[in-house]
């Protein structure tokens, strides 16, 4: 299944599964954490249904939020309905995405958007980037750890559930890469069910330095969280990395 299918599928339910509407106050915390006073623009990349893109919008910033999926657009656009002058959504794959020259104080990648891009479209992806930022400013994004996700081998991510449905999150491992799938289940009949998969790269951590310093980024500091926290390449969930230019 394309990546693009699969998200304009999952659109459907995809905020109940998150848990949209709690998450945008944690989101808008810890993004403040990584803003200075002086920003004023912010690029998204991999919006989805516009958590982080209303976050940004709600700090204060204009937002230029990106994503492969119309239906994940169209969500999003309602979602953000309260910022809509403060928001420009544009359809676009990440790799074909035409970034304006040193525009953005502030970009972000979040959602393990960047681990359903192959290495090598990333290091095109990182150039983009880095030529749309302005002097000072910051590109921020999370994936998880793959490191320690591969060296568990556990395959159930997270259960969560609506008032009709249950969806379980689940891995299948691979050589070179791992299928990240979801399996809807009707509460009604639970012999009702849905299947949605894609593919996901496991990026390492000393790669994605590697590409950035190549790039140009003068600082890069790697978490273990938005919120922060230390990385342990054991222990994090997530691989979170700020490089200023």
């Amino acid at each position: 299944m394309k990546n693009q299918i699969f998200f304009d599928q999952i659109s459907e339910f995809y905020d109940d599964m998150i848990n949209f509407n709690a998450a945008i106050n944690s989101r808008r915390k810890v993004l403040a954490g990584f803003i200075e006073s002086h920003y004023t623009k912010a690029a998204d990349l991999g919006c989805g249904s516009g958590l982080d893109s209303i976050s940004l919008a709600s700090l204060g910033l204009k937002v230029f939020a990106f994503d492969q999926s119309q239906k994940m657009i169209d969500l999003a656009r309602l979602n953000s309905k309260e910022f809509t002058n403060q928001i420009q959504f544009y359809r676009t794959d990440l790799r074909a995405a035409k970034l304006p020259k040193s525009e953005f104080d502030f970009v972000i990648s979040l959602g393990n958007t960047l681990a359903n891009l192959r290495f090598i479209d990333l290091k095109k992806l990182f150039n983009k980037i880095y030529n749309s930022i302005k002097d000072g400013g910051v590109f921020v994004f999370q994936i998880l750890n793959y490191t320690a996700i591969r060296k568990s081998k556990e395959r159930i991510i997270r259960t969560t559930q609506n008032e009709s449905s249950i969806f379980v999150r689940f891995y299948d491992f691979h050589h070179d890469h791992l299928d990240f799938n979801i399996l809807k289940i009707s509460k009604s009949d639970l012999k009702r069910t849905e299947f949605f998969t894609t593919s996901l790269y496991a990026h390492k951590e000393k790669e994605l330095k590697g590409i950035l310093s190549e790039t140009g980024f003068k600082k890069i500091t790697k978490y273990g969280s938005l919120g922060k926290e230390k990385f342990s390449i054991r222990r994090s969930k997530d691989f979170v990395i700020f490089a200023l230019k």
